[in-house]
């Protein structure tokens, strides 16, 4: 039996979400959505497109908008530049795409304090996120619309419809799991639940680990707090596995702006502030005395700093110097008053960013953000400003292997494909 399409076309009124008629097709459907979207009263519009083949049906939303009236005390979703293509509902779970995520969601991810893991491992908080008015919408209609862009073999409908599939798929493993009766980490520790778990449970382990941690950090609504914790769970465990599956939420803690901030405590300028999280994405940091309260800001800060020296938490480190890149890209003053000291300033901080190995820490990111600051320090712009800029930065770098990771690094990075061309 062939498929039938119907297109619902929905309108929200005080909050509530009701059918208002229905259309042949897609096109027509918008249309009559965005008329009905100036009706008095009506806050939000959304055209579903309903698929029937025989006794099975699926509901996708194609399209949504919400009235600048009633847009007031609305959750924005982020803005992005590019998004990871995911090919399966597991690498949503992966560093990249949990970093989109967390630009994605991050204001609503913010207001109730949870982490992009915690969501897609707790049942209850991932179905309040897909019910959140329009977020997820508009929130899988970016990642669409940018994956989409270019490409022959893949329209915008197809790729939505692909992503709703991976949400679904991640929300019905999460009802599972809410049902399963699994360890207590509170009860039976951190280290013996996690090494349980993947010794026991085969590929789901490290899953259900992950499910088991959420159940105690979604408890704590702060994320310095959530942190904390996990500082506390990591340092007397000694599995490298377990260690791993920590890596991941104390990335998604290091990826709130205010726990950074905490951490860091006051800082003069905006190069220090990224000068200290270089150091600390290190290990080099060196915290203020915490004194005896090792919950104190400055004795986490001390803490955090040891375990990145010991290494093995690539995540955070990457979100710690994502936190760097976007700070430098950014259009903020490094420090404030004279021009001449921000070109002092921002050379002593490129030596902060040659590890140990001469290598440039951060690779292309790094390398194309401080290229981008250069050119806005000498204030020229386009394809001749990146070059000059590029030219600017060689003599800051003290040794030539430095010189040949920065210009190799840029070489990767996105601007330095057009500075190639």
């Amino acid at each position: 039996m062939d498929a039938t399409q119907i297109f619902e076309i929905h309108v929200q009124r005080e909050g509530r979400w009701t059918i208002d008629r229905t259309a042949e097709g897609q096109d027509d459907a918008e249309s009559q959505a965005r008329t009905l979207l100036r009706g008095k009263g009506i806050t939000a519009v959304k055209v579903v497109r309903e698929v029937v083949n025989g006794a099975m049906s699926r509901e996708t939303v194609v399209f949504e908008q919400t009235s600048q009236s009633g847009s007031a005390g609305r959750i924005a979703v982020g803005e992005i530049e590019e998004a990871p293509d995911c090919q399966t509902p597991e690498d949503l779970f992966a560093l990249q795409g949990r970093s989109t995520i967390n630009r994605l969601f991050r204001a609503y991810l913010d207001k109730t304090g949870i982490t992009a893991t915690e969501a897609m491992h707790d049942f209850r908080e991932l179905k309040r996120a897909i019910d959140a008015d329009t977020l997820m919408v508009s929130a899988i209609g970016k990642v669409a619309t940018l994956q989409a862009k270019g490409r022959e073999d893949l329209t915008v409908n197809q790729r939505r419809d692909e992503l709703f599939g991976f949400v679904d798929q991640v929300l019905a493993r999460a009802k599972e799991a809410s049902d399963m009766k699994l360890p207590s980490i509170k009860k039976a520790g951190f280290e013996p639940t996690v090494v349980e778990l993947l010794d026991s449970r085969g590929e789901n382990g490290s899953y259900l680990a992950r499910v088991c941690m959420t159940r105690e950090l979604v408890q704590e609504r702060n994320f310095f707090g959530k942190m904390l914790q996990t500082i506390d769970w990591i340092e007397p465990t000694g599995d490298t596995r377990a260690l791993a599956l920590s890596d991941g939420f104390l990335a998604d803690t290091a990826a709130n702006p205010t726990v950074i901030q905490d951490l860091m405590g006051l800082q003069p300028d905006l190069i220090s502030a990224l000068g200290s999280i270089v150091e600390l994405s290190l290990g080099a940091y060196q915290a203020e005395d915490g004194g005896n309260d090792p919950q104190s800001p400055a004795a986490v800060a001390g803490r955090l700093n040891t375990l990145m020296a010991e290494g093995g938490f690539p995540d955070t480190r990457h979100v710690l110097i994502d936190r760097v890149c976007r700070g430098l890209d950014s259009k903020s003053p490094l420090i404030k008053g004279d021009p001449d000291k921000q070109v002092e300033a921002f050379r002593g901080f490129v030596t902060k960013v040659i590890d140990s190995s001469d290598d440039l820490v951060g690779g292309g990111a790094m390398a194309q953000a401080l290229t981008t600051r250069q050119s806005r320090i000498i204030n020229k712009g386009g394809l001749a400003g990146l070059k000059e800029a590029t030219g600017r930065m060689l003599p800051m770098f003290s040794e030539p292997v430095q010189k040949a990771s920065y210009l190799l690094s840029l070489k990767d990075s996105r601007i330095g494909q057009d500075l190639s061309d």
